[in-house]
């Protein structure tokens, strides 16, 4: 017990240094005023998650095989005539026995990351519907996938590894978290008390979720005009294209 707790001091101060260097290195001071406050709420909160990630991979016997992993792959869009290349860089890659798990971390405001396996959503012909029948679909489509983005670098990860759907998971770690659990998979179920996906779930989710992002493609590529989403302000301000637009 008394060499775990000397771990643990060596790691807590490890940590408090590196995070006053990061701070230094953005030229903030994280010993005074504001900015103190919000070091020490952050290093709290890393205290915290590192508590829970150190549990979780002794008892479930996790190996982390990776860090800031790219991926990149080619796909293959028939009606388009040619590919498309899709490439990303997931924060971590771990294994769970024969299971491959992605984790995204999170800084910003938690939000319910899973899928909704059971909605149903209708994205065909989608770069012919008008301007109010479009945005109601890319609303259903966020909806049902609300943390697309580990979806696509699942996509990415099936293909380099040669993997089943059914040998793949993918959780976001939501850093802010406060009131339980920091690490949130998008492949549980709703309700109380909620459960992960069987293989057949989770392999219809991606199935289905392969399909719904090829309309989007296709909608990208073959729309004949731009439509901006006015009332879309947090995704706009990201958008290159928001000043031509005017939608500020």
């Amino acid at each position: 017990m008394a060499r775990t707790g000397a771990r643990r001091e060596i790691l807590d101060t490890d940590l408090e240094n590196f995070l006053a260097d990061a701070f230094r290195k953005h030229n903030f001071d994280p010993g005074k005023g504001l900015e103190r406050v919000r070091a020490w709420t952050l290093l709290e909160q890393l205290r915290l998650f590192i508590r829970e990630d150190g549990q979780r991979i002794e008892q479930n016997g996790i190996r982390v095989e990776k860090r800031e992993k790219k991926l990149v792959a080619d796909i293959e869009i028939p009606w388009l005539g040619h590919s498309i290349g899709i490439q990303g860089r997931l924060d971590r890659l771990e294994r769970e026995g024969n299971l491959l798990r992605i984790l995204d971390y999170k800084t910003g405001s938690p939000f319910p990351p899973r899928v909704r396996v059971d909605d149903v959503l209708d994205l065909k012909d989608l770069f012919r519907r008008d301007e109010r029948s479009y945005f109601a679909a890319l609303a259903a489509f966020r909806k049902k996938y609300p943390g697309m983005q580990l979806q696509i670098y699942l996509m990415l990860l099936a293909r380099e590894q040669k993997k089943g759907w059914d040998e793949l998971d993918a959780a976001y770690v939501f850093l802010r978290e406060k009131s339980g659990s920091m690490i949130h998979g998008i492949f549980m179920t709703g309700g109380r008390p909620s459960r992960p996906f069987t293989a057949g779930e989770k392999r219809a989710a991606m199935e289905a979720f392969v399909s719904d992002l090829g309309e989007i493609v296709r909608d990208i590529h073959s729309r004949e005009y731009f439509l901006p989403n006015p009332g879309d302000e947090r995704h706009c301000s990201f958008c290159p294209f928001r000043l031509p637009c005017g939608n500020l």
